[in-house]
């Protein structure tokens, strides 16, 4: 999770000569939509160990299909109301909220196994 942050917080800040050397001057214009689309994915990374341990330990996938199903949902009602209004980044501000769900989802649900039921838990 550390190394996905850390290659986040790169990609973001290394975004224009990636996008020069790999597309040339013509996409230069797709700089700032790449550092958001890589700013939204930030509340999925950070919902990897939840969902993890959700999946692993609790062993209640369904909680994760919820989560995403949420994410599903929340991405298409927020993109049909983003991109009219923000353009392109119309999509980085859907697929933001959508993984922000997925992490507060898989927050709660690991807060509440791990408070109810686990022994000792003070």
């Amino acid at each position: 999770c550390l190394l996905l942050i850390i290659s986040l917080i790169l990609f973001f800040l290394f975004a224009k000569p990636i996008i020069m050397l790999l597309f040339g001057d013509k996409y230069i214009e797709a700089i700032p939509v790449f550092q958001s689309l890589l700013l939204s994915m930030v509340g999925f990374v950070l919902a990897i160990p939840f969902t993890t341990f959700i999946i692993y330990t609790v062993k209640e996938p369904k909680i994760t299909m919820f989560a995403s199903g949420m994410q599903l949902l929340f991405i298409f009602l927020t993109d049909l109301v983003f991109i009219p209004k923000y353009g392109r980044f119309g999509p980085a501000i859907g697929i933001g909220i959508g993984n922000l769900i997925v992490f507060v989802v898989a927050v709660v649900a690991s807060w509440y196994y791990l408070t109810n039921h686990v022994k000792n838990w003070d």
